[in-house]
């Protein structure tokens, strides 16, 4: 009799210098991309659960450097609780009047708005945050997670942070005839998120390093 496809329950005729007929080889083949795709999923979603961590991990080392996170999973890590953002905010704004060297950290739950997603709530909060401290902070990274998302900022006067300057593509371009900012050492680590809280509600998290209490600087191409 002919040979017959290796797999059981096919009776096909095998591909010419192969055991297995050309169908069940093309759903191997899937089955085997797909099973390579779910396990770099899940490798890719480890990596940003493990970026998370790091992110929400305090630092209060005095050069202002990243954590590693070691102790991120620590309940004695557990931010001060504030009833609201008012209550947060007029504690941020009195740690700024009354210390040079700023480390402060708080959080407070919001309902949750489904038109609202957490990484716009964190842009709003870091707006606010601008207005009650004086200083502009600039975005170093986004981190959105399954519980969900943080932002890690630099204040855009550390001079430690210092972008190198890019010149213009544009044809044609000026230099700028207005005076750069001025740098200062101010090791700056602002961390803000907005994650899953209690049933209905979301918990908005700031911890914040700033270590010199410089003057803010002033763009006068800003309204």
């Amino acid at each position: 009799p002919p040979p017959k496809c290796s797999q059981s329950k096919c009776g096909a005729l095998p591909t010419p210098g192969y055991s297995t007929c050309q169908k069940c080889r093309d759903s191997s083949n899937k089955r085997t991309r797909a099973k390579r795709a779910r396990a770099k999923e899940a490798a890719e979603a480890g990596q940003a659960q493990k970026r998370a961590r790091i992110e929400e991990a305090p630092n209060d080392s005095e050069d202002g450097s990243d954590a590693e996170g070691a102790n991120s999973g620590d309940s004695n890590n557990a931010f001060p609780n504030f009833d609201n953002q008012q209550e947060l905010f007029l504690a941020l704004r009195n740690k700024f009047k009354s210390s040079n060297q700023v480390r402060f950290r708080g959080s407070f739950e919001a309902s949750e708005d489904p038109l609202i997603t957490d990484k716009e709530r964190v842009q709003m909060f870091i707006l606010e945050v601008w207005k009650v401290t004086g200083y502009r902070f600039r975005v170093k990274e986004n981190i959105s997670s399954t519980t969900g998302h943080r932002t890690r900022l630099w204040c855009c006067q550390d001079k430690n942070r210092k972008q190198k300057a890019r010149p213009s593509a544009r044809e044609g371009a000026k230099h700028r005839d207005t005076l750069g900012m001025d740098r200062f050492d101010c090791k700056s680590v602002p961390r803000v998120s907005s994650l899953d809280g209690n049933p209905g509600m979301r918990r908005i998290s700031i911890s914040l390093i700033h270590l010199d209490a410089h003057v803010p600087y002033y763009d006068v191409a800003l309204p």
